[in-house]
């Protein structure tokens, strides 16, 4: 059903590039649930061709597998290869195995000692490097529910706090009332 209304959008959007004087804003097109869409195969190379467009995407799923079965393998890296990617608590080992990969590595000193006893006794300690995910995908499954994990392509990843506007009591109102305008 979505598809039904994003496509043409789309389609709309992409028939020519638009032209600064007349039309000198961006459009932010916001996808969530893309991964219960219908492949839209303007997208399967990926999300960049609409950037000539002035069109930015954020496009959002539960799981990376929705995209992968969706598009394909071969044709998600258009989507998974996104110059900056959110991650929440998650539940899924691919997604959690996906983002400790997106992460990255660091290294981590580790200090060891031995020593023989006997005729003659030694000691020696050692310092050595060990490279380990930055997160493990048991760690990032493990997040809390107010931590999201921000990856931007050229950049160190960031551990975030989520900002929940319902404790704000600027947004208190406006957010009463758009719950009451949903109960219709």
């Amino acid at each position: 059903m979505t598809s039904i209304v994003v496509l043409p959008l789309i389609h709309l959007m992409t028939q020519k590039e638009p032209d600064l004087h007349k039309e000198p804003y961006p459009v932010l097109a916001l996808l969530d649930e893309f991964g219960n869409m219908a492949r839209i195969n303007k997208l399967k190379e990926g999300m960049s061709f609409l950037r000539s467009y002035r069109v930015c995407s954020i496009v959002i799923v539960q799981y990376v597998s929705q995209i992968i079965s969706v598009y394909g393998q071969h044709d998600a890296k258009g989507f998974t290869n996104a110059k900056i990617k959110i991650a929440f608590a998650m539940s899924d080992l691919d997604d959690a195995k996906f983002f400790s990969e997106a992460l990255g590595k660091t290294a981590v000193k580790v200090h060891s000692s031995t020593s023989t006893t006997g005729k003659q006794e030694s000691n020696s300690k050692n310092i050595s490097y060990q490279t380990r995910p930055l997160l493990a995908p048991d760690e990032l499954m493990r997040l809390k529910k107010d931590e999201a994990i921000i990856v931007v392509e050229a950049a160190s990843p960031i551990r975030a706090k989520k900002y929940d506007v319902y404790k704000d009591k600027r947004y208190r109102s406006i957010v009463r009332n758009l719950a009451a305008s949903d109960k219709g």
